[in-house]
C-alpha cells in the first residue's frame, strides 16, 4: 500500500524586492529585508545550482562553525542532488557539508554528542523515487556527520517483513534526538516496514529498535514527551500507516495510526512490542498519517494533547481532510475537517490568552496538483473551536511561529508552493490570520526557520526553489534566502508559548512545545 504524491507545481517567479510591509494594526510588523541569498547572484544562474532543488528538507540551526569554545551557527538543509548544505547564518557563505548521489528530503537534526563539542548533524537519505543504488554506490538510510563534514556513521534502513522494493531503504522522516538511559539517542522511521533507533555517538543499534515493526512506510517524524509526569520515561509519538495482513503474530488492517511507543521499543523482540496505545484514524473516518505529530499541554487544564494531520492515498473514498487531537491514552478529544490535505500541525499561543492553540496548513497538490489551493487554520487547543482560517495557497511544509512584533502572541511564518501575489513566503497575524507581509521570490515545500540573529533582530530563513528560464526551458534551482525583521527584538523569542521556530519545534526535532527533554 505505497503512496506517491502528485506532481508539484512550482512556477517560474519574478524576483521581487523584499522590504515592503503591509499596513497592519499597531504594533506594525517591521520592514522585512533580505540579508543574503544562496546562490549569491540569482540572476547569473550558475549551472551548479540548476536541478539542485531543495524540496521537502527543512532548514535547521546547527552549531558547526567556529570552535567548540566559540561556536557559530549555520543553517543546514538537504537537496535533491544529495548535498547537505551549510550556510553561515550571519553571512550566507555556503559549504557542502556532505554529498552523495542519494537525495536528501529529510529534515536534519543537530546536537552535540559529547558535552562542549560542536554539533553532529543527523539526516535521512533517499526517497520514493530513487533507484536502489546511486551512481557512486550510495544507498538510502540514516547518516550522522561531524561538524567538519566527516561521516560519523551510516546505517541502512531495512524492510523487516522481507519486501524487495528498493524504495524501502529510503528515509524521508527526520531523525529525532532524545536522551535515553543517560545517552543521546536517535530514532527515525523509514520507507520500509521498520523503525530504527541508534546511539547518537556511535550508530550502534538501540536495544528494541532494530527494528521496531511499523507495518508500512512512513514519512512521519516522531515526537518525544514525558506523557505521564516528569518522573516517567519518555514516550515516542508518531504517525504511521499499515497494510492489511498478519505479521509477527499481529493482525494489521489498511489505514493510518497515531501511535505511542515505549522508549525501549519492542525490547529486542522483533515486531511491534512496546506499543502503549494506538489511535486508528482509518476506523475513525480518517486515513494514513504522514503528518508529524505535535505534543504539548494544550488541552483543558493544560493536560497533554497530541495533534496530527493525515495523508492520502488513491483510491480512497473516505474523508481525507482532517486534523486529529488525542490525549496521552490515544483517546480522541476533538477533530476538525479542513478544506484540503493537512500538513504537520504546530502549537503556539496566537491570541495571547496564555494557552497553546493548534495551527495547521493545507494543500491540494498531492491530490489534484493544484498549488493555488490551500489554507491555514488556527483552532483553540482545548476545544477545537475554529479561531480563524486564511486562504494562503498550498502549504506542504509545516509552519513556524514566533512573536514577531512584541505583541505577546505568536505570528505565523507560512511557506507555500504557490507563486504570484498570493503565495511564496508569508507572515500572518496570529490573532486574526490577516496577511502582514509576503514575497513570491521563491517557493518552498519545507518549513521556514526563525532565528535570533547576531544583531539582536529576528531572522527568517526560507529554503526552497525558484524557476529559471534557460534557453527557453524552465529549470529549477535550489535556493536559501535569509531575511531580517527590522526593529524586532530576538528577546521576543524567549517565550515558549509563542515560539515554534522551525520544523518539529527545535534542532532535536522533539515536536514538543516544551522543547527537548532534559
Amino acid at each position: 500500500m505505497k503512496r506517491v504524491l502528485g506532481a508539484l507545481v512550482i512556477p517560474v517567479v519574478l524576483l521581487a524586492a523584499a522590504g515592503s510591509s503591509a499596513a497592519s494594526p499597531e504594533p506594525r510588523l517591521g520592514s522585512v529585508q533580505r540579508i543574503w541569498t544562496y546562490p549569491k547572484n540569482v540572476n547569473l544562474h550558475p549551472p551548479s545550482t540548476l536541478n539542485h532543488t531543495i524540496v521537502l528538507s527543512s532548514p535547521v540551526v546547527a552549531m558547526i562553525d567556529g570552535t567548540a569554545a566559540d561556536p557559530k551557527p549555520a543553517v543546514v538543509v538537504g537537496d535533491q542532488s544529495g548535498r547537505l548544505l551549510a550556510a553561515d547564518l550571519a553571512t550566507g557563505d555556503v559549504r557542502t557539508l556532505y554529498s552523495s548521489s542519494m537525495p536528501i528530503d529529510a529534515p536534519p537534526s543537530a546536537a552535540p554528542v559529547t558535552p562542549g563539542a560542536l554539533d553532529t548533524v543527523f539526516f535521512g537519505r533517499g526517497n520514493r523515487g530513487v533507484p536502489c543504488q546511486g551512481s557512486d554506490g550510495a544507498v538510502g538510510g540514516y547518516t550522522a556527520v561531524n561538524a567538519d563534514g566527516s561521516v560519523r556513521w551510516q546505517a541502512r534502513a531495512n524492510n523487516s517483513a522481507g519486501g524487495s522494493s528498493c524504495q524501502h531503504i529510503g528515509v524521508m522522516a527526520g531523525m529525532t534526538l532524545v536522551t535515553l538511559k543517560g545517552q543521546l539517542s536517535v530514532i527515525g522511521m523509514s520507507l520500509g516496514q521498520s523503525e530504527r533507533g541508534f546511539v547518537a555517538a556511535t550508530g550502534q543499534p538501540l536495544t528494541g529498535w532494530n527494528p521496531w515493526f511499523q507495518a508500512d512506510s512512513s514519512t512521519s517524524t516522531v515526537a518525544v514527551a514525558q506523557l505521564n509526569g516528569s518522573s516517567k520515561a519518555p514516550s515516542i509519538i508518531e504517525g504511521g500507516d499499515s497494510t492489511h495482513g498478519n505479521a509477527y503474530g499481529v493482525q494489521y488492517f489498511d489505514g493510518g495510526h497515531v501511535r505511542i511507543i515505549k522508549a525501549t521499543g519492542n525490547g529486542g523482540t522483533l515486531g511491534a512490542g512496546g506499543l502503549k496505545c494506538n489511535f486508528n484514524t482509518y476506523a475513525k473516518g480518517g486515513q494514513i498519517v504522514e503528518s508529524s505529530p505535535a505534543v504539548g499541554g494544550f488541552l483543558a487544564n493544560k493536560e497533554t494533547g497530541i495533534a496530527s494531520g493525515q495523508g492520502y492515498f488513491s483510491p480512497y473514498s473516505g474523508p481525507v481532510n482532517r486534523l486529529w487531537v488525542i490525549d496521552s491514552n490515544c483517546k480522541k478529544v476533538w477533530s476538525a475537517k479542513t478544506d484540503y490535505l493537512t500538513s504537520s500541525p504546530i502549537l503556539a499561543d496566537v491570541n495571547g490568552d496564555g494557552n497553546l492553540d493548534v495551527i495547521v496548513g493545507t494543500q491540494d497538490v498531492s491530490v489534484n496538483g493544484n498549488s493555488a489551493n490551500g489554507s491555514v487554520y488556527a483552532f483553540d487547543g482545548a476545544t477545537g473551536s475554529l479561531l480563524w482560517k486564511t486562504v494562503t495557497g498550498s502549504v506542504i511544509g509545516s509552519l513556524a511561529a514566533a512573536d514577531l512584533r512584541g505583541t505577546g502572541h505568536a505570528d505565523l511564518v507560512v511557506p507555500t508552493v504557490t507563486g504570484g501575489s498570493l503565495g511564496g513566503l508569508q507572515v500572518l497575524d496570529g490573532s486574526t490570520g490577516r496577511r502582514l507581509w509576503g514575497t513570491s521570490e521563491a517557493v518552498s515545500q519545507g518549513t521556514p526557520l526563525i532565528t535570533a540573529d547576531q544583531n539582536g533582530t529576528i531572522g527568517i530563513t526560507l529554503a526552497g526553489s525558484y524557476g529559471v528560464l534557460v534557453h527557453g526551458v524552465v529549470e529549477l534551482a535550489g535556493t536559501v534566502r535569509h531575511f531580517e525583521i527590522q526593529g524586532s527584538s530576538s528577546s521576543w523569542l524567549a517565550n515558549p508559548l509563542t515560539s515554534w521556530l522551525e520544523f518539529h519545534h527545535d534542532p532535536r526535532l522533539s515536536g514538543n512545545a516544551d522543547g527537548p527533554l532534559p
